[in-house]
């Protein structure tokens, strides 16, 4: 990662050692918001998730704001499994700065004024959150707002 980089600005393609990673698909959330997008590792894509930028890398892990529900939360994705694991703690952005002495650090702000971190420890200390996946939520928004129109109950 570049220290430049930010949640508005960071590259869609990467390489990582023996991984090649790509934001695919990415959009601002709003007008002038971050960005955000799918992620593949090795042209497989990360299954169910929408992911910020940048990420952080320390192999075979990289570290990345996921975004759920208007809100970020900090992921940990194995490149060679795929498998996440994401934090529940809440941030309106996590521009991720770091990582140092068993922690990663971050910035909670687009002015880079108010930082964090987490212990890279909470992640296996902690049983991860999983919340309901990206398009469930849009199947239950849809069934809401418009009963019988779109699904079909099985």
């Amino acid at each position: 990662m570049n220290k430049w980089d930010t949640p508005w600005d960071y590259p869609e393609k990467t390489g990582m050692g023996a991984y090649n990673i790509v934001y695919d698909d990415s959009v601002e959330i709003c007008q002038g918001g971050p960005l955000v997008g799918s992620l593949v590792i090795n042209d497989k894509p990360v299954p169910d998730y929408i992911f910020g930028g940048p990420f952080l890398e320390n192999e075979p892990f990289i570290f990345v704001p996921i975004y759920i529900f208007l809100r970020f939360r900090l992921a940990r994705i194995n490149c060679e499994t795929l498998e996440v694991k994401i934090l529940k703690e809440e941030r309106t952005i996590i521009d991720l700065e770091k990582i140092e002495d068993g922690r990663i650090y971050f910035y909670e702000n687009m002015y880079r004024t108010k930082s964090s971190y987490y212990e890279l420890t909470e992640f296996d200390s902690r049983i991860p959150f999983h919340p309901m996946p990206y398009r469930s939520f849009w199947r239950t928004f849809l069934d809401m707002m418009f009963p019988g129109k779109f699904f079909k109950d099985e």
